[in-house]
């Protein structure tokens, strides 16, 4: 374990209030809630003893899920450790990694609930402007490649399996429109536009010097690449397990096909806290084109929500493990 829990965050720090829009603090607790019922809806339209019994064949090879999750966690640390260009340890960066996508994944924040976290941990190794820089081009980098592989998964399930006539054309519409943002994210991470971006952020942490940050090179920018489609393949590892153990089909295109169609509903239904109800409807739609009963797909939708959670909780005990760590070794001095 590493990281300073209690350091004292960089000296000089500048608040200044924000004129620009403001969205109401309710909207998220209006989508937590919106999002609740749907989930409570799907599970109601299946007997839940049945439910109950699709879990319960899971044991004990759902357990594999958390490890094929801290696999994909080292994958993204991969890639922030090169855009960062290895200044910072990559075990330190494993556990800002770890417990700041904890915070993303368990609290209702859109996913940048951990990102002060991320922010406050590097800005001890690096001058704000560039953590602020990297950390756009992680973001930047990491949706390209998603949704290249999003629009290749779907490309591949749909010679497979057929859905509605106007959902198909929905759906190739998708795969176009992720291709084209995959290009222009790329593209964009290769300017200085992230750099000026994070320079002008990091002026509410302190000095930013502009001229510091340079466009991320070729080279590094596919190495950072090639380690998150490393983990977006490890993704797909815990769909095809989980499938597996659900002896359902677990071939390459009914793996991209289920993938895909829920990493689509995830990019669609974004504003939903943690997809609520829009991925636990989704999976019932694509289990039943698959052919799979409906408490099959809860199941499925249970062991993904259960493997989140034990990171998720893991990640925060990392947290808190430090700063009992750091409250220890300040008593005795």
């Amino acid at each position: 374990m590493t990281g300073a829990a209690d350091d004292k965050p960089v000296a000089g720090a500048a608040k200044r209030a924000s004129g620009g829009l403001r969205v109401p603090r309710w909207i998220d607790k209006a989508l937590l809630v919106a999002g609740l019922v749907l989930f409570g809806y799907v599970i109601s339209r299946f007997p839940l003893r049945d439910i109950e019994s699709a879990v319960a064949g899971m044991w004990p090879g759902v357990a594999l899920t958390p490890l094929i999750a801290l696999s994909w966690f080292a994958a993204g640390t991969s890639s922030l450790y090169l855009l960062l260009d290895r200044r910072v340890r990559w075990l330190r960066l494993l556990w800002i990694r770890l417990v700041g996508d904890s915070y993303n994944s368990l609290l209702p924040l859109a996913g940048f609930g951990g990102e002060p976290f991320k922010i406050r941990q590097l800005s001890y190794s690096l001058d704000p402007a560039n953590v602020m820089a990297t950390l756009i081009r992680d973001r930047i980098v990491d949706n390209a490649m998603g949704f290249w592989f999003s629009a290749t998964e779907l490309a591949v399930g749909l010679t497979g399996y057929a859905v509605d006539g106007r959902l198909h054309v929905a759906l190739l519409g998708y795969i176009a429109v992720c291709w084209l943002f995959g290009v222009l994210g790329v593209a964009l991470v290769r300017t200085r536009l992230p750099g000026r971006i994070g320079g002008w952020l990091a002026r509410f942490l302190g000095d930013a010097s502009l001229d510091a940050i340079t466009p991320l090179p070729v080279a590094r920018l596919a190495q950072a690449l090639a380690c998150c489609f490393a983990a977006r393949m490890l993704g797909v590892l815990e769909k095809v397990t989980l499938l597996w153990l659900l002896g359902l089909p677990h071939d390459l295109v009914t793996a991209a096909f289920v993938d895909g169609m829920l990493n689509a509903a995830g990019y669609v239904g974004f504003m939903f806290p943690q997809g609520l109800g829009v991925f636990e409807g989704t999976s019932v739609y694509v289990f039943g084109i698959i052919g799979a009963p409906g408490p099959l797909a809860v199941a499925f939708v249970l062991a993904g929500r259960g493997r989140m959670l034990v990171v998720g909780l893991f990640g925060i005990s990392l947290h808190l493990a430090a700063i009992a760590r750091d409250a220890i070794v300040r008593r005795r001095r």
